[in-house]
């Protein structure tokens, strides 16, 4: 076992050093940062759930830190969780005041829970903190596209990919939109675009 390990290696820095071996450091308990590493870790593997549980223990050390808010509203999109998302974004907002990433998560949130016009309000007022922010711009247009804007959601669109022109997720949104509206052809060419990119 370890603890005999560690009694033999003892045992061999007493004979070898003629003194007793120093004792063993205690392991300091994991900061908030090392819980956000951990619940990155944790949506990198498409495990949310176990990156809200890091989230929480994190929020329980540090209830002021509007990453870690947004961090666990996003999370909670990502289990489906809409209304939870919601209500831990607004939680952020109350405790550290309005910022883009945790109106962009309330105002996704509200939209996909169903609450259209509250989340393209929330959306923009992040897009009035940060107007060149992709995500949000594809937030909108995701938003736009679903309550049938079509023409101010491929608008938020090329505002996305005016920003960065190898954004995948706008330019399949993109192509989607216009091949409802018809477009084949430009449909095709966005299609295409980000295949190239992207693959998969």
């Amino acid at each position: 076992s370890l603890d005999e390990l560690r009694r033999e290696l003892e045992s061999c820095y007493a004979k070898v050093l003629k003194s007793a071996a120093p004792s063993m450091a205690s392991a300091s308990p994991p900061t908030p940062d090392d819980y956000m590493d951990q619940a990155a870790a944790f949506i990198s593997l498409r495990q949310p759930a176990l990156a809200i549980a890091a989230y929480e223990s994190a929020l329980r050390v540090r209830k002021d830190d509007p990453a870690l808010w947004a961090g666990l509203a996003a999370a909670q999109i990502k289990t489906g969780d809409f209304i939870s998302a919601a209500h831990s974004a607004d939680h952020g907002i109350q405790s550290c005041g309005s910022s883009a990433s945790l109106l962009n998560n309330k105002g996704y949130a509200l939209a996909r829970a169903g609450r259209n016009s509250e989340g393209l309000g929330c959306l923009k007022g992040a897009l009035a903190l940060d107007p060149s922010n992709p995500l949000i711009l594809c937030n909108q247009a995701e938003v736009l596209w679903n309550v049938n804007d079509r023409a101010d959601a491929l608008k938020a669109c090329d505002a996305a990919l005016k920003v960065n022109p190898r954004y995948v997720r706008a330019l399949v949104m993109k192509g989607n939109i216009l091949l409802e509206e018809g477009l084949t052809q430009a449909a095709y060419a966005a299609s295409q675009n980000a295949a190239q990119i992207d693959p998969h």
